[in-house]
């Protein structure tokens, strides 16, 4: 009859429909054809039972038909297939993240590679120009000597900042926390930046608002890396005025204070534009183009900072200068441990030491 020919037109229709489409996994549409169309003849012979309550259903089975295979299958239909394409989308996604990792990982080790094999030629070079300025009487020696030293000096700073970009890229740096009697060893640390301040007769000032015999349980060694690297950049880019360090305590608890460490210059300043985008790896703003670099400090600073909790905030004023700070929380430590680490070194004075070394080079200049 007229309904039997509209069903089979319908199914024939649907096969068509999907069945020649070119998807990605046909096992699932061909499943799914054969579904639809079982339950078709399922559904109708269930419905044609005589039961009074389906007697409705039976007078209408054609709209029936059409709503299981036009908008019921096809929801099932769509519904997998987005799952299926998720899924295949999440497996693209994974692969393409492993690959990117692995890309790193190779980059870090040929970084880190290279820069030792660098490392070796150069101490070379710098121990023997160190040693004819010592020892030569001629003083036209003097200019040649000094150029060398300062250029194998950049080449080693330079070197430092890669191996230390390779190492946190690489996730190596685990924290080394010990405890610091915090007021002298920043002053240790500034008697090692002035004389870079001096050489630009820059004023060069440690502002220290802490308790006085305050003492931290902390990784000395990234802290110092910090300051190094934004006063060694503050002093770099500042031609005239004042390089400042300010430590200052925001919060005093039971067991810890929330510190805030500061460092100021009245140099160029940053645009505004330029700022956010700093700590990303080799870039610079406008003035550090001209100053030369590899953009990798502030890289290296925000790196550190967020092993050790931090981040760094930035203020800048053209013409005015700059100030580039972070919080950080410091557990209180024991002084009295501070006292005994530095006790315990004097059983190395007048002790021998033996130097092993490979290369002729660094064995004559060790010598």
């Amino acid at each position: 009859d007229l309904q039997h020919i509209s069903e089979a037109l319908f199914l024939l229709y649907l096969f068509i429909r999907f069945a020649r489409k070119p998807y990605p996994n046909g096992s699932i549409v061909y499943i799914l054809i054969l579904t639809i169309i079982s339950s078709v003849f399922v559904g109708r012979a269930f419905l044609m039972e005589d039961v009074n309550n389906f007697t409705l259903l039976k007078e209408n089975w054609f709209s029936v038909t059409l709503l299981i295979n036009g908008v019921i299958a096809p929801i099932f239909y769509t519904t997998g297939m987005a799952l299926l394409c998720n899924e295949r989308r999440e497996q693209n996604l994974n692969q393409l993240t492993n690959k990117a990792q692995k890309d790193l990982e190779i980059r870090g080790l040929f970084l880190s590679t290279i820069s030792h094999e660098i490392r070796t030629p150069l101490n070379g070079i710098l121990g023997s120009a160190q040693l004819i300025l010592n020892q030569s009487t001629d003083p036209r020696d003097k200019p040649y000597c000094e150029a060398i030293i300062n250029s194998a000096e950049s080449l080693n700073l330079l070197v430092d900042k890669v191996l230390d970009y390779a190492s946190l890229d690489q996730h190596n740096e685990a924290l080394y926390e010990e405890d610091v009697e915090f007021k002298t060893w920043l002053h240790n640390l500034c008697l090692l930046l002035s004389p870079l301040a001096e050489q630009k007769r820059l004023k060069f000032e440690l502002i220290y608002n802490l308790p006085e015999q305050a003492c931290y349980y902390c990784d000395q060694q990234k802290l110092r890396q910090i300051i190094i690297n934004l006063v060694g950049n503050a002093i770099k880019f500042t031609d005239k005025g004042e390089v400042k360090i300010r430590v200052e305590l925001l919060e005093e608890r039971q067991l810890e204070h929330h510190v805030r460490i500061s460092v100021i210059d009245s140099g160029p300043g940053i645009e505004d534009d330029e700022i956010e985008y700093l700590t990303e790896p080799y870039v610079q703003s406008s003035a550090g183009k001209e100053k030369g670099g590899t953009g990798l400090g502030l890289a290296i600073t925000s790196r550190l900072l967020a092993k050790l909790g931090s981040q760094l905030d930035i203020i800048s004023e053209l013409d005015k200068g700059s100030s580039f700070s972070f919080d950080i929380t410091l557990a209180l430590g024991e002084l009295s441990l501070v006292e005994q680490r530095h006790q315990s070194k004097d059983y190395l004075t007048g002790l021998d030491v033996l130097l092993v070394e490979d290369l002729d080079l660094n064995q004559k200049i060790a010598i």
